[in-house]
């Protein structure tokens, strides 16, 4: 049995879907220089209203920067 062609094989799905979107929007949007995205959600997870929420990506920081030389 030959292997499928190249062009047909799905990308295995993300572990980090919405920190992906959130990096992909902001290098749309601003062509930062460099970009850190950080998930801080682990330090809300015990948060009231985060009680039930099974999302591993909930509270994100980042920071970017473009060098003008």
């Amino acid at each position: 049995m030959s292997a499928p062609p190249a062009d047909s094989v799905s990308p295995a799905p993300s572990n980090t879907p919405m920190e992906d979107i959130i990096r992909t929007k902001i290098q749309t949007a601003l062509s930062p220089t460099t970009l850190t995205i950080r998930n801080d959600s682990h330090l809300h997870a015990h948060h009231a209203p985060m009680r039930g929420v099974t999302s591993k990506e909930t509270h994100f920081k980042y920071s970017a920067s473009h060098w003008i030389q």
